[in-house]
């Protein structure tokens, strides 16, 4: 279970990775007036380097099994769905290449197994080394 596990860790950050680099499937013109406020999508940006960031730095956790890589891990998994769910009511989800909506989702059911994984008995044994 703990090859499993650090498999599904491995493959849930390659995937992202993968869809980060994929070119977009068309592109979008975007034009913000600098005497407004600026549009709601320019949060987004740094939001999503925030998660990018949570899901490195969980990941090396959740491989070295340390317990607040399960919470980190956790956190990182809520936001990157609250931020990707972001993208796509505000209509820019249509951007991204199928394939790389496609490795989006493989990484996140991937994460998830992986955090449910880290409870499993005999995986979760490896958490308690130290907290």
């Amino acid at each position: 279970m703990v090859l499993v596990f650090r498999i599904l860790v491995m493959f849930a950050v390659a995937a992202l990775g993968g869809a980060v680099f994929l070119p977009f499937a068309h592109p979008v013109p975007v034009h913000v007036n600098l005497s407004e406020p600026a549009p709601s999508f320019l949060w987004l940006g740094p939001a999503l380097l925030v998660v990018a960031v949570a899901v490195l730095v969980a990941a090396f956790a959740l491989l070295l099994f340390r317990r607040w890589g399960q919470w980190l891990g956790e956190f990182a998994f809520l936001a990157g769905i609250t931020a990707y769910s972001s993208v796509f009511a505000i209509g820019l989800g249509t951007i991204f290449a199928t394939t790389a909506q496609a490795l989006m989702a493989l990484s996140a059911v991937s994460w998830l197994a992986c955090l449910l994984l880290s409870y499993h008995p005999t995986v979760a044994a490896r958490f308690r080394h130290g907290h």
